[in-house]
């Protein structure tokens, strides 16, 4: 049985006994379907390589947004092996980008280290690929979310995950060196797991899963933390369990808030202690002057502020 037959399944068991429902609840779910030919996606894999590799390709090394700053602040993990020190004027030790949490750039310290050696633009270049294989991650994932959400032996899957991997906005952060692409993964992989969570009540194993993916999105940049608030929506469709919904759900969102605390707790708790707040931030003259515009009381020039800087630092993402 597909999701969309499943989502009738409370009202085609009410005739049958609490214990007969809560089993037949628990046994609904996704069936993985076939959404268009495996050439088609074989094609679409290929002309996600093809674009992202051409894009980063012809970028040259820091020409994308704040791309020096990432890889300062991956430089001085991999040659400090430790996180920076970080500070509001200037953004401390590893430039102003360390004001993010850490996920993105241990993984791309760790690549910038294994390539010691070689020469700067090689090194650069293998440190973009970790973009690359971001994006990859997230056309394998919505790949199997919409083949198990749409209709079965459809081109829709093909088309839904064509749209989502083909935006420009995504093949530019798979392009370069960000940490941008790594939170549309983490939110891609949460995405899909919620959804299957919110058809198995009682499955904890999904549950740990997705505290620690929405634990290292928020790890990757803060903005990801709605990822725990999607997780914990998910976890509401258990009430409906006639096998002990209510408890089911409590202690499902008790899992959660642990395994998410445990996971990610850890820097916010350093942050308070070395700088007195939990969340960190580099005040910078972009912030300040879309922050200046918007508390005054001309918003088109708001608007008109947003468009000059959205011209001026968008680099080959339209």
């Amino acid at each position: 049985m597909r999701w969309s037959d499943s989502r009738k399944a409370p009202t085609e068991l009410a005739q049958g006994t609490g214990a007969d429902q809560g089993s037949a609840l628990r046994q609904e779910g996704p069936t993985h379907g076939h959404g268009g030919p495996r050439w088609a996606w074989w094609a679409l894999g290929l002309v996600y390589l093809a674009v992202v590799g051409a894009c980063l390709t012809v970028q040259p090394r820091g020409v994308p947004p704040d791309e020096i700053a990432h890889i300062q602040y991956a430089e001085f993990i991999a040659s400090q092996g430790r996180l920076p020190i970080w500070s509001p004027q200037d953004g401390g030790e590893a430039g102003y980008e360390s004001q993010h949490p850490p996920v993105f750039y241990l993984v791309a310290a760790g690549l910038y280290r294994l390539t010691e050696g070689l020469a700067a633009r090689w090194r650069w270049t293998i440190v973009r690929l970790l973009s690359v294989v971001c994006g990859l991650v997230i056309l394998l994932v919505c790949q199997r979310l919409f083949e198990e959400v749409l209709p079965q032996d459809s081109w829709w899957p093909l088309l839904a995950t064509s749209v989502v991997v083909l935006m420009p906005t995504v093949m530019f952060y798979a392009s370069h060196i960000n940490p941008d692409i790594m939170v549309l993964m983490w939110s891609a992989l949460v995405l899909w797991l919620a959804c299957r969570v919110r058809w198995q009540p009682g499955n904890l194993r999904l549950v740990v899963l997705l505290g620690i993916l929405s634990a290292l999105g928020t790890l990757t940049k803060v903005s990801a933390g709605p990822l725990f608030l999607v997780a914990l929506i998910a976890l509401g469709g258990w009430i409906r369990d006639p096998a002990g919904g209510r408890h089911r759900t409590l202690r499902g969102m008790g899992v959660l808030l642990l395994v998410f605390l445990l996971t990610c707790g850890w820097y916010f708790r350093m942050n308070y202690l070395l700088y007195g707040t939990f969340v960190i931030h580099t005040p910078s003259l972009v912030g300040s002057a879309v922050e200046e515009a918007f508390t005054t009381t001309r918003p088109l020039s708001a608007l008109w502020v947003l468009g000059k800087l959205m011209a001026k630092n968008t680099y080959l993402s339209t």
